[in-house]
């Protein structure tokens, strides 16, 4: 892989964080607890509470990615760079935005 592909794959991971970063502080709520645009998927298990964090989902998201990439090698490198890099984006946000990011099941 020469060095130019490499930064052109690197300025599309870098542009796909910006843009997940962003996506998420439009839909999502402004601070811990608070509703936005896009509803929380929780839900509850006895009596337990499951939250899917969006930044859980978007974790689930980059490890299906890889492993498709790993098994079948996607052939568009700049596609494959920025969707791996929105959802990066959406995991930072959603664990340094908020105080709760690692309270997924709960009472």
């Amino acid at each position: 892989m020469t060095e130019v592909v490499k930064r052109r794959e690197a300025f599309f991971m870098v542009f796909g964080i910006i843009f997940g970063f962003l996506l998420a502080l439009v839909f999502a709520g402004r601070g811990t607890g608070e509703q936005g645009i896009v509803h929380s998927i929780i839900f509850s298990v006895g009596s337990f509470s499951v939250h899917l964090h969006h930044w859980l989902i978007s974790l689930m998201g980059v490890s299906f990615l890889l492993v498709i990439d790993w098994k079948f090698k996607i052939k568009n490198r700049k596609l494959f760079c920025f969707f791996v890099g929105v959802l990066l984006g959406l995991i930072i946000q959603g664990i340094f935005m908020y105080s709760d990011w690692f309270k997924v099941v709960y009472h």
